[in-house]
Formats: C-alpha cells, structure tokens, sequence
C-alpha cells in the first residue's frame, strides 16, 4: 500500500468513526419543526394567554402528534399573513376558508367551528329587517379578517363601508363612539374585547343581533410557497384526527365555549 493509499484510508475511517460518534449522539428520529405565525385575538390566541391561548395550544399539541415542534411568532394580523403568503414562515392559523385564501394557502380539515353575530351600540341601533337594510352603514373589522362576507355585495357596490383597525379592542371602541355602526365578530372575542375596555367604554351600551351572522370552519393555513407544505398539512391533519378522537378539541375550548351563545 502506498503512502496515498494509507493516507486516504486513514481519511475514511476517520469520516466513518465520526458519522459514527454523531449518529449516537443525536436522537433518532429529531423532531421536525414548523414556524406558524400568531397574533393577538383573545381569547382564542395571544402573547399574554397560557399556552399563547387555545388555538394556539390546539396547533402545538396537533403537530406534536406527529412529532412536529411548533414556533410561533407573534405579528400584527396583516403582517401574520403576509409573511406566510410570501413564504417566510410556515403558515398561520385558525383562518375561515376564502377563495382568495385558497388560492395562496393550502387549507387544512376543519379544526372548528364558530357562530359570527353582529354586534351594535344601542345608542345607534340597528334599525334592519334584512341584509339590504344594512346599505349606507359603516361596518368595522380586524385587518385581514373575513368576517361581514354576507354583506359583500353591498361593499362591493360600495353601499356598505368598511373600516379595518389593528385589534378587536380598537374596534369596539369605535363600535361604542360610533364610529362605526356595526361589527361581524364572533361572539366570544367580541365579549372578550367589551371585557377589556371595562372602564373605557360602557359596556352595556353595546349589544348583538343574531340573525344575519352565519358559521365559520375555522383551519390551519400553509404556504403553497412552503417547499413541503402538503406534506405538513398532512400531518397536520392526522395529528388533529388523534386529538378529537381523544376530545381534546372540545376540552381545550370548554372554558370559552361554555356558556353558549345566548338566542338574544
């Protein structure tokens, strides 16, 4: 054997030893990881909730199912979204299903579903019979939510205005100074926010109709930019699959969800 030869096995077995050495060291099977976007919308997610609030929670213990580690990063909503649809995180949840959403996000199965209602001052009351009656109104919502869908034609018709603000407190203050005249919300984050602004507001002065609101199916959303988004969304899914058969879904949600809405 010459010199080279010696050298170059010597060369290899050092590159083996340490393959080796590494392969034992590292745990088989290291979890994945996936960066989602957050923001704030309590109380079913924030900064300053336990476990980031319960859909944040839903989303961790769903990918931890299939051995997938979560970071979340929290952003203003619009922000949130952008940062998915351009590629640079992961994805970003819970989100109601849009055509347009379709077009840039792969969706995942339903996670949940929700009752929007419309909320109103009572000091500027609303005065409808029918989604037609809603025409020369103002009607408030969070950036980048899809909320007031039903009264699309009347936006795109430029009947019903629309104002977008930042977060759901920022919009019942509005909503309280009249501002705006109405607001599609969910029942339970718009109680949240009334909630929130006790002291700000008069809080008796705002209240809801039921009617006109429908139901939401709420999902996980990753970026088509993703290079193995189907691949995430599928494991997504079966993870979310073992949590309601386990009922975790309705265990996580139980403290907001319990009381239901009320019919009036």
């Amino acid at each position: 054997m010459t010199t080279g030869q010696l050298r170059m096995r010597t060369i290899t077995l050092c590159f083996i030893t340490a393959i080796t050495i590494l392969a034992g060291i590292l745990p088989a099977g290291a979890a994945e990881r996936v960066r989602l976007t957050n923001g704030e919308w309590p109380p079913f997610q924030s900064e300053n909730l336990p476990h980031y609030g319960p859909y944040s929670h839903i989303a961790k213990l769903a990918f931890a199912e299939v051995g997938i580690d979560v970071e979340f990063g929290f952003f203003p909503w619009n922000r949130a979204v952008k940062l998915v649809q351009d590629g640079h995180w992961d994805g970003t949840f819970f989100w109601v299903a849009t055509p347009e959403r379709e077009q840039e996000f792969r969706l995942s199965d339903t996670v949940i579903t929700f009752r929007e209602v419309i909320f109103y001052s009572k000091d500027n009351p609303l005065k409808v019979q029918t989604i037609e009656d809603f025409a020369g109104l103002t009607m408030g919502r969070i950036q980048s939510s899809a909320f007031g869908h039903q009264f699309g034609n009347l936006i795109q018709q430029g009947r019903v205005h629309v104002t977008e603000v930042p977060t759901n407190e920022n919009l019942f203050q509005m909503l309280a100074s009249g501002r705006v005249d109405f607001v599609p919300e969910l029942y339970h984050s718009g109680q949240e926010a009334i909630q929130a602004l006790a002291g700000r507001i008069d809080r008796t002065r705002i209240d809801f109709d039921p009617r006109f609101g429908q139901d939401w199916n709420y999902h996980m959303m990753i970026s088509r930019k993703t290079e193995n988004g189907a691949e995430i969304l599928a494991k997504f899914n079966q993870g979310l699959a073992k949590l309601k058969q386990k009922g975790l879904i309705e265990e996580i949600m139980a403290p907001i969800t319990n009381p239901a809405i009320p019919s009036e």
